[in-house]
């Protein structure tokens, strides 16, 4: 069980890690408009989630597919990943609700200017192509190990549901124009 949770967790920070990797070098390629650039960073992020997440589990455990169903094996990393997913994505997203309220009035507090306030309160960039590449990777997981696990469709659709609705509120309240 702890070697599935640490897996998960090394999963994490690599799909951290390309996140961060694909933003530095869909950067340097200087997109001329903002869509090209969220086209870009989705199909980047997502080929790379899915190959890191989804398909890395099961070239490590292709020699002996038998022992897929046993603890500790594919299956169990799987939905490992995905309860960690669900929750690592609820709290990067409640954290944002969190903190940007509190930056804003960090910024209300020290701004000596109406331009300085101007910037603290500047919405933020809603990254939909990070967005929709993490869905996909939600997607991908359902659809590979689901006919293993049918709880991974609850998990998925869990998931889903979080992002539906953090991207709603976002969109109206944390990305626009106070």
């Amino acid at each position: 069980q702890s070697l599935s949770l640490i897996q998960t967790a090394v999963l994490q920070l690599l799909n951290m890690v390309i996140r961060a990797t694909t933003f530095y070098s869909v950067k340097l390629e200087r997109k001329h408009t903002h869509s090209v650039r969220e086209k870009s960073i989705f199909f980047k992020m997502a080929f790379a989630y899915l190959v890191n997440s989804v398909l890395l589990l099961m070239i490590v455990n292709h020699e002996n597919t038998s022992t897929w169903y046993k603890p500790g094996s594919v299956l169990e990393q799987a939905l490992t990943f995905l309860v960690f997913d669900v929750a690592v994505n609820s709290i990067l997203r409640l954290q944002q609700w969190v903190v940007e309220p509190l930056m804003r009035l960090y910024g209300r507090l020290i701004s000596k200017s109406q331009a300085g306030l101007q910037e603290w309160y500047a919405p933020k960039k809603l990254e939909l192509g990070e967005l929709y590449a993490s869905m996909v990777l939600t997607f991908g997981l359902c659809m590979f190990y689901g006919p293993m696990a049918p709880i991974a469709y609850a998990f998925g659709a869990v998931t889903m549901l979080i992002n539906h609705f953090f991207c709603r509120f976002s969109m109206v309240h944390l990305h626009r124009v106070p």
